[in-house]
């Protein structure tokens, strides 16, 4: 029994992400969807966290520790909660997206092995939910520096950044 030219060709080549685009955007929507169905504030527990967390590391490293941080790029004497927030971003995001990975590819086990998919399309789109989570909080650090003067053309490499 021989197998078509075009399937034996599709088998052989290595798939890509965006070959499997739309598969990948239901994923994510159903991840968006449910990430805090039945809770009572909803989207707010994605400020919650890093608030809480925040308003912990700063209490401790400013006022117990008493850590200065370093001054801001245009001059003005640092604030150790907006450092902080900016680093957390870029940590929450990575963090998040390998912890839920590998529960998602687990989850899914069932679906995989009766429709064919690869694998990498639950682990994209968790890391694109998660990716959209992080724009928000990355859009309150840009309010946050614009409300400390420290906007810059920088900005201008943050798409770079999440690319990366």
């Amino acid at each position: 029994m021989s197998v078509p030219a075009e399937l034996s060709a599709r088998s052989s080549r290595p798939q890509t992400i965006w070959e499997y685009r739309a598969l990948i955007w239901n994923f994510t929507r159903r991840e968006l969807k449910s990430r805090f169905k039945g809770t009572v504030i909803g989207w707010a527990w994605s400020f919650v966290g890093p608030l809480a967390t925040i308003l912990i590391y700063s209490l401790v490293f400013s006022v117990i520790v008493r850590v200065q941080p370093p001054p801001f790029g245009n001059g003005h004497p640092g604030n150790y909660a907006v450092w902080l927030i900016c680093g957390l971003v870029a940590w929450n995001f990575l963090n998040e997206s390998l912890l839920q990975g590998m529960p998602a590819l687990l989850g899914n086990g069932d679906l995989l092995r009766k429709v064919y998919f690869p694998s990498f399309v639950p682990i994209v789109a968790i890391a694109l939910a998660v990716g959209t989570q992080s724009l928000i909080e990355l859009g309150i650090v840009m309010a946050i520096l614009l409300a400390f003067l420290n906007a810059s053309w920088t900005w201008l490499l943050v798409p770079f950044w999440v690319a990366l």
